[in-house]
């Protein structure tokens, strides 16, 4: 199978949760290089949000990751230090999204 068609077989999910990490760098020039997801995490971010709806996909953020720039209206949640730190935030897209969860 090709990428893309594992994305397509393994998308068949009803929430998803993206996770932009500074795995890569990049920018205009090499004196503005800045720290980035790779590029393949923000293409399935995007084909997420059209197969699911962009109230149905969770975009973690850690640290300095830089955003796409036509992405900056995006809700994106900060998971700098540590995920359970933000435990609450991700709780509360998951219900927003019309998931009911055990309470913890």
């Amino acid at each position: 199978m090709t990428v893309i068609e594992k994305v397509e077989a393994g998308t068949n999910v009803g929430y998803a949760i993206v996770i932009l990490s500074p795995d890569d760098v990049g920018g205009v020039d090499k004196e503005h290089f800045s720290p980035r997801a790779r590029q393949n995490v923000v293409f399935e971010w995007g084909y997420l949000m059209a197969k699911l709806g962009r109230n149905r996909v969770a975009c973690l953020r850690k640290g300095n990751t830089e955003m796409p720039s036509d992405l900056h209206g995006i809700v994106r949640i900060d998971i700098s230090n540590d995920v359970r730190d933000s435990a609450e935030l991700i709780r509360r897209e998951l219900l927003a999204a019309g998931y009911k969860l055990l309470d913890s």
